[in-house]
Parts: C-alpha cells; structure tokens; sequence
C-alpha cells in the first residue's frame, strides 16, 4: 500500500506557489535474482489532488544476521549498484529498460557505498552481514502528477551480492490548490556492459567493449533535453583486512574503511583514480559526431565527487549514443572484476 508523509528532501519551492510538502512511498524486499512488478497502487496519487513531483529518493537496506565463516567471505556492498528499476508513466517511458538505481542521479560526496560487518562473537561465528545506499534522482523539471495516476515500476535484484535487500521508494514533491502545470517528464537510459576481468587486458591487447544504438538511447516520442550523463564503477570482489583477516567485499571506496579504522589496521588497498586512469572512454551519436574523439580516462569525462559530466543539450526522437570503454593496463591486481555503467539523464515535454 502506498503511505503519505512529509518529504525533507523537496526543498525547491516554486516563485509565488509554496504548497504543502508530500512524498508518495512503496517499500519491497527482494533476494538475489528476484525481479518483480510494484503493485499497481504503490505508487498512486491517492490525495484527491495534483501533485507536482521533483523527484524520486531510494534507499537500499541489505543486512543480516548470517552464520558465517570467521572471518566472514560473503561478499557485501554496492547495493546502488546491485538493484535496477524500469519505469513507466501510462504509456510513456521515464527509463529506456532496466538502470542501475545509483545511476539515476548524481553521487553524494563521491557516495560511497558502506559495507556493514559485525564483530565477530566469542562463542559463535555470527555476524551482521550487509550494506546500506541511497540516493535521489531530482527532476530537471516538476513532474505533474494527477489524482489517481500512478508510475509502473519492475524492480530487479541482480545478485551483486548474496543478501536480501529492502527496497524503499518516494516521489517526492508538492501539493496545493494554486501549483501551475507541468508537461515535463523525466527519462533515464543506460549502457550496463558484462563485468570486466582487471588481469586479462595489456597495453598491446586491450579490453575494449561497446554500447549499441538500443542502450543510450531517446525512445520518447520527441525531442530529448539532456542534462547529464553519470558513469559509475563497481569493484567485485576487493580483497582487504576489515578486521585484521582477509575478507572480500564489494565496495566502491575512496576512504579507509569504517571496520578498518576501528579494528586499528586502515590499509586501504586502492582509490578511485587508480583503475579509473587505464579505464578510457570515448563516444559519438547517431548524428555522427564525436562527443569524445580521443579516449580519455573515465574519471576524466565523469567528475569524481558527483559521477556526473554535465552537458546540457538535445537529442532527436531516436537519436542514441555510442561509448566504448578500453582497459588497457590494469590499475590493482585485487579486483575480481570491475563493473562498469552509463547512463543517459534529461527529460521531455510531452503531450
């Protein structure tokens, strides 16, 4: 069922409308390789009156009680990355497929993902095994939403990691007699390759993969307004010593860890720019220009802090992108792999 409440996170506030802050919320919990519908009602304006949404917030919860080895090896974390939602609005399409749920908007000082582990216990080899992520996509434009309309949403588990997750959603936004109109629909794409093996590429061989025209693409009937791409990094298998004893998690981490520093061992074993330096990108459209002629390293094109590379413009009904990604040297040795993904953020006016 859907649940009403105030909403911290709208805090745009339209010239001369004020209105009363509301999130519409769903909640579902998933395991590994699930992928299911939202009930058609959970995310319905049951008000009585329009709402003018400015975004949508998500939080992941995946966290357990597991009996684990000791130390435990049940890789946790990116759980951003480890669940993907499809949207549609009636007819229209908000998203191009499946996208990573952490690709919808932009990081969070650089949004780093914790991996939540316990200490280990005595008597027993029980801990709290699991993650913790969220994040909002903020509309380019407000959203109107009318009495009794609803978004579809397929959300999907993709076993990232070995833990079930609770998956919490709220469009968030306004609600008041004298709020104007609004045409405007938000759209989302992206390009999620296979996971890429860090030990096989050289610099004479390299890993080179390459989107289609089905991946980042305009499939809106009319003219797309772009205002940023977000690319993002998943390390798989980062092996490290938490609690002094090796341990494999999954984690994009730039900081020593929290386990780490309390434990008394801070080694951290990489940072982003390392694997982001050998990894290049390079892209073109459908019209056959080259937005990105000369490969350059992927923390390059994307801003470290927010993921994102702002880049405000149009994009014909159809029209798509085409980015390829080459690892030439590996940047560590400790990655099982490495899971990149793009995706494609504007929005559209429609009828």
């Amino acid at each position: 069922m859907a649940r009403y409440g105030q909403a911290a996170q709208s805090d745009r506030i339209l010239p001369g409308y004020g209105g009363d802050l509301v999130a519409i919320t769903a909640e579902v919990t998933l395991s590994p390789g699930d992928s299911v519908d939202l009930p058609t009602d959970a995310l319905r304006n049951g008000l009585g009156e329009m709402v003018l949404l400015d975004g949508l917030s998500w939080v992941i919860d995946a966290q357990q009680e597991a009996e684990s080895a000791d130390p435990p090896t049940s890789p946790v974390g990116m759980p951003g990355g480890g669940v993907s939602l499809s949207i549609r609005f009636g007819d229209k399409p908000i998203t191009a497929g499946e996208v990573p749920i952490y690709c919808l908007g932009r990081a969070d000082g650089q949004d780093v993902e914790h991996a939540v582990l316990g200490v280990a216990d005595d008597t027993d080899t029980e801990f709290l095994l699991g993650a913790f992520a969220s994040g909002i996509w903020q509309f380019d434009h407000f959203m109107e939403f009318d009495p009794g309309q609803s978004l579809s949403i397929h959300v999907t588990h993709l076993g990232l990691q070995n833990l079930p997750c609770v998956v919490s959603l709220a469009l968030t936004g306004r609600t008041g007699a004298e709020l104007p109109r609004s045409r405007w629909l938000p759209y989302a794409a992206a390009w999620v390759p296979a996971a890429l093996d860090p030990t096989v590429p050289t610099s004479v061989e390299p890993t080179v993969v390459t989107s289609t025209e089905r991946d980042l693409v305009n499939r809106v009937p009319g003219k797309l307004q772009i205002s940023r791409f977000i690319g993002r990094l998943t390390r798989l298998g980062v092996v490290t010593t938490p609690i002094a004893t090796d341990m494999a998690l999954n984690e994009e981490q730039p900081f020593p860890r929290v386990q780490e520093i309390v434990a008394g061992n801070p080694e951290t074993v990489w940072f982003p720019s390392a694997l982001d330096s050998f990894l290049t990108l390079t892209m073109r459209d459908s019209r056959a220009n080259d937005n990105v002629p000369v490969a350059l390293p992927f923390r390059q094109v994307f801003e470290p802090e927010s993921r994102a590379w702002e880049c405000p413009h149009a994009l014909e009904a159809n029209g798509y992108y085409i980015a390829e990604l080459t690892l030439a040297v590996p940047g560590v040795t400790t990655d099982g792999s490495v899971q990149p993904s793009i995706a494609m953020i504007g929005s559209w006016e429609g009828a």
